[in-house]
C-alpha cells in the first residue's frame, strides 16, 4: 500500500455528492438491516479512504472503542491487488491488528445502487 495515496477517485465522488449519490437508495444497505436488528449500526466510508486516512481512521478506532465494541465495515470490494479504491479481506486483516481487533465475520456481498449492485465486502471486527 502506497503512503502518498489520497481520496481515491476524489473527483468522481465530489461530482457524486453534487447530486444524489447512486448510492443512496432511499432505504438502508441489506447488511446494515441485519445489524441494527442485532442492535449494532455503522456506515459504509472506509472504502473511499486514503492509505493515511485508512491509517488514521483505525488509530481513532483503536482510541474510541471499548472492549468488544463492533466496528462493521460495508464497502466495493476490490478488484486487484494494485488496485488503490475499494477494500478486501486480506487489508482490514492487515490494517485491524489481530492483537487489537478479533475478524468476526467477512462476506461478499453487494453494494446496492440505484441503478444496480457492485461487488463487495461486510466485514465485522470486535475490539480486544
Amino acid at each position: 500500500m502506497s503512503a502518498g495515496v489520497e481520496r481515491p477517485l476524489g473527483r468522481v465522488y465530489d461530482a457524486a455528492y453534487a447530486g444524489v449519490p447512486n448510492w443512496d437508495i432511499g432505504r438502508p444497505q441489506r447488511p446494515f438491516v441485519r445489524l441494527v436488528e442485532s442492535g449494532v449500526l455503522d456506515s459504509a466510508m472506509f472504502h473511499v479512504l486514503g492509505d493515511r486516512e485508512r491509517d488514521a481512521f483505525v488509530r481513532e478506532l483503536d482510541a474510541v472503542f471499548e472492549s468488544d465494541g463492533l466496528y462493521c465495515v460495508l464497502g466495493d470490494r476490490r478488484q486487484d491487488d494494485r488496485d488503490v479504491y475499494g477494500v478486501s479481506v486480506p487489508e482490514l486483516r492487515e490494517r485491524f491488528p489481530a492483537e487489537r481487533w478479533e475478524f468476526v465475520h467477512a462476506e461478499e456481498a453487494a453494494f446496492e445502487r440505484r441503478w444496480g449492485a457492485t461487488p463487495a465486502v461486510f466485514a465485522v471486527l470486535r475490539r480486544r
